[in-house]
C-alpha cells in the first residue's frame, strides 16, 4: 500500500505516488538548477508540458496513478540535464554517447519530423527558413532558388498557399519537430518557445 498525492504537471492534474513524486521533484529541481535564471521559467514550463504529455500517453483514465516506473520512463525520454562542471569526458565514452544520440536522432527524425514555418529565421513568412531547417539545407541557397522560381510565375502562388496552410513553429516541441530532433530536456533548452508561443 502506497500513499498518493495530487500534483499539477504542465497544467494537468495527476495522482502520483509519494516515491514517484520525490523522484520527479528531484529531477525538475536538478534541471532548473542547470538553467540560466533568465530562461528558467519558460523552459521549465516546456519541460513540465512534455512530461505531462508522456504521462497522458500511458495513463488513459483519470483513476490511474503515476508510479515510479512512469516517472523514470519520462526522465529517460527527456534525458538528464547536463551538470555545470569543467571536466571533459574521455574520448571513448564520448564517442559511445555520440553514437547513442545519433541513433536516437535518426529514429526520431523518421517518425516525428513535421514541417512548420520557422519564426526564428524568417524574412517574410518563414517558409524558406522552414524548408531549410526541415531538409537541413543552407537557408541562403533555399532563398536563392525561391527567388529564381519566383520568375516562373508559379512560385509566388505556391509560397502564398504554404504561408496560409503551414503552421508556425512557436513552441519548443514544434521547433524540435521541424528540425527532426528528439524532444529532450537539453534540446528544449536550446530551442525555447517564441514570445507568441509563450502567451498561448
Amino acid at each position: 500500500m502506497k500513499k498518493v498525492i495530487s500534483v499539477n504537471v504542465g497544467g494537468i492534474c495527476f495522482i502520483i505516488e509519494i516515491d514517484a513524486y520525490e523522484i520527479l521533484k528531484d529531477y525538475l529541481d536538478d534541471f532548473e538548477a542547470s538553467l540560466e535564471k533568465s530562461d528558467a521559467k519558460e523552459i521549465m514550463e516546456d519541460v513540465e508540458m512534455r512530461i505531462a504529455e508522456i504521462f497522458q500517453e500511458t495513463i488513459k483514465t483519470t483513476d490511474r496513478v503515476v508510479n515510479e516506473n512512469l516517472v523514470n520512463q519520462a526522465i529517460s525520454i527527456l534525458g538528464k540535464p547536463e551538470k555545470k562542471t569543467g571536466r571533459q569526458q574521455d574520448d571513448s565514452s564520448f564517442a559511445k554517447a555520440m553514437d547513442k544520440i545519433e541513433d536516437r536522432f535518426n529514429s526520431f527524425r523518421q517518425k516525428h519530423q513535421r514541417f512548420y514555418r520557422d519564426p526564428d529565421g524568417k524574412k517574410i513568412a518563414g517558409i524558406c527558413s522552414g524548408i531549410a531547417e526541415y531538409f537541413d539545407f543552407d537557408v541562403t541557397i533555399v532563398r536563392f532558388v525561391a527567388l529564381i522560381l519566383l520568375f516562373t510565375g508559379f512560385a509566388a502562388i505556391i509560397y502564398i498557399i504554404l504561408w496560409i496552410v503551414t503552421p508556425e513553429a512557436l513552441s519548443s516541441v514544434q521547433k524540435l519537430e521541424l528540425r527532426g530532433l528528439p524532444i529532450t530536456s537539453e534540446n528544449i533548452k536550446k530551442y525555447p518557445a517564441s514570445e507568441s508561443g509563450k502567451r498561448k
